[in-house]
């Protein structure tokens, strides 16, 4: 992006006031008979296993009280069958190449990963940042949004954190293989921002992206 774009991309997504409209999760203020039935259930799974989910809480809280709480970090994925998490060429949020196997620490960001189906889409537009006591978050993929063929269920994957680093707010990565502690099936339903993702349009300037994305929270405002 140039210099403007990224001024108005970082007020948009990190502004005092979310003049977009972006989606933001409170705190999570969880009871202490919530976290013990999260602890039994992470407890519960040998290692590598799928967590046999049984709780009437939504599957996002599970995985922020694990990654907020407890410390663990996690992986999504339309690939339920990962067995190890190998290092490969990429970049990371902030453009950086790197060989490294990525993770995150928000339960919400993950579940955008795990769930959007790729392909058809093939081109993501995202950001997850901590501001204060609330979370502010951008998706947006180059496909209908309220299209089924944009979704899939998918395996979020849980992580212990001793082989990784951060390298931006919610974003961590290894430079070893890691194995998973354990995996959790997701569906779309289970992502609580599903009606909030928008679209961008292929070869689309940043811009004109974020010209639209911020026209469009002034209209929903």
């Amino acid at each position: 992006m140039g210099r403007l774009a990224d001024w108005v991309y970082d007020l948009l997504t990190q502004g005092r006031l979310n003049v977009a409209r972006l989606p933001q999760a409170a705190p999570l203020g969880l009871v202490f008979a919530v976290r013990q039935e999260f602890d039994t259930l992470l407890e519960a799974t040998p290692a590598g296993d799928w967590v046999d989910y049984r709780s009437a809480r939504p599957k996002h809280e599970f995985l922020r009280y694990l990654a907020e709480e407890r410390g663990l970090l996690l992986h999504g994925s339309n690939d339920p069958e990962i067995s190890e998490f190998t290092p490969r060429p990429q970049h990371t949020y902030t453009g950086e190449p790197i060989e490294a196997a990525f993770a995150t620490t928000d339960g919400i960001w993950v579940l955008y990963f795990a769930t959007i189906s790729r392909p058809p889409v093939w081109s993501l537009r995202n950001a997850c940042n901590v501001l204060g006591d609330r979370r502010r978050y951008l998706f947006s993929i180059d496909t209908d949004p309220a299209s089924a063929e944009s979704w899939t269920n998918g395996a979020v994957y849980i992580l212990e954190r001793e082989s990784f680093t951060s390298t931006y707010d919610q974003e961590w990565v290894s430079r070893t293989a890691v194995l998973p502690r354990a995996r959790l099936a997701v569906s779309p339903e289970d992502f609580p921002f599903r009606t909030h993702v928008f679209r961008h349009c292929v070869g689309e300037s940043d811009a004109a992206f974020l010209a639209r994305l911020a026209r469009a929270g002034l209209v929903a405002g």
